[in-house]
Parts: structure tokens; C-alpha cells; sequence
């Protein structure tokens, strides 16, 4: 059974091996970051979460603070957010609803909080954006994304608002 627990400083290195299965199997993130442990726990982080099988890591995500001169808030129509980002799930280890519980425990943390999840999701990733519809998260935008891809453009993605109440699941 995979459990869901705070995220560690010495679940590092097993998160940054999973994202690396992630990036190869899926493309994300698009581009490998220079330190991808330091990508995973930057400054504006606020709380991060593992999936783990007694110390094997098998997926993430966490909830940061919404960088300097974010347009999300005017997206969003609401200043209160945290931004969902960093969730992955390795590979063998799909299909067992870990990503949805992930997705369920950020939104409900970011909500006894008080603020509201929200997050930006490449255009192509078929997958992850079945699961933001099927957990009612609410379509805000289609936009370029902020950062360039291997290609030197902007990649288009899709906003997304987390409900309310995530539906049980």
C-alpha cells in the first residue's frame, strides 16, 4: 500500500530519480532542469507531499507561493491561491489512483489554508489533464506558457482552478 506523507530533504534524491523516469516516459518537465532537486524544493515552496511504499518513492507534488508578477490571481478573478505544481507519479506505478489522492490532498490543504489551488498544465499532457477535469478543477485559460520549450517557444497551457470541495474519489 503507498501512503502519502510530508516530503522529506532526504526523499531528494528518490523524488528527483522518479521525475527523471517521468521526464523520459512523458516529457515532463519539458525541459530537465540544471538542478532538479533544487527545482523541487525551491524557495516559494509551502508544503510538499510523497507517495511511498515504506522508504520507495513513487509520486509527488507540492504547493507553492505564486511567483512576482503572476497574472493567475487576474485569471482567477481571487487573490487567495497557491500554486499546485511538481505532481508526478513513476511510471510502474500508475493506475492505482495514487495521482488523483496526490491531487486531493494538495487542493484540500491549500483550502484549510484558506486559499484556493491552482495550477498550469503544458497543452499536450492528455493524461493530466483528464485528471484536473475529472477532479472538477474549472478551465480558466488557454495561454503561452512562461517559460520556452526545446524549440524556443512559448508552449501553449492550459489554467486551471480547483473547486471548492474536491470531489471524493
Amino acid at each position: 500500500m503507498i501512503s502519502i506523507r510530508p516530503r522529506r530533504p532526504d526523499d531528494l534524491p528518490a523524488c528527483v530519480t522518479v521525475l527523471r523516469q517521468v521526464h523520459l516516459a512523458d516529457g515532463y518537465p519539458q525541459n530537465w532542469p540544471a538542478d532538479p532537486a533544487a527545482w523541487l524544493a525551491t524557495p516559494a515552496l509551502r508544503s510538499a507531499w510523497v507517495g511511498a511504499q515504506g522508504e520507495v518513492v513513487a509520486g509527488h507534488v507540492s504547493l507553492f507561493e505564486l511567483p512576482d508578477g503572476s497574472d493567475l490571481p487576474s485569471l482567477a478573478g481571487r487573490s487567495d491561491l497557491l500554486l499546485l505544481s511538481r505532481l508526478f507519479v513513476a511510471p510502474d506505478r500508475r493506475g492505482d489512483g495514487l495521482a488523483w489522492r496526490l491531487l486531493r490532498l494538495a487542493t484540500e490543504q491549500a483550502g484549510s489554508l484558506g486559499q484556493r489551488a491552482v495550477l498550469e498544465v503544458e497543452d499536450g499532457a492528455a493524461a493530466a489533464i483528464r485528471l484536473y477535469e475529472r477532479a472538477g478543477w474549472r478551465l480558466l485559460a488557454r495561454r503561452p506558457g512562461r517559460w520556452l520549450d526545446r524549440n524556443g517557444q512559448h508552449p501553449m497551457v492550459r489554467v486551471y482552478l480547483a473547486g471548492v470541495t474536491p470531489p471524493a474519489g
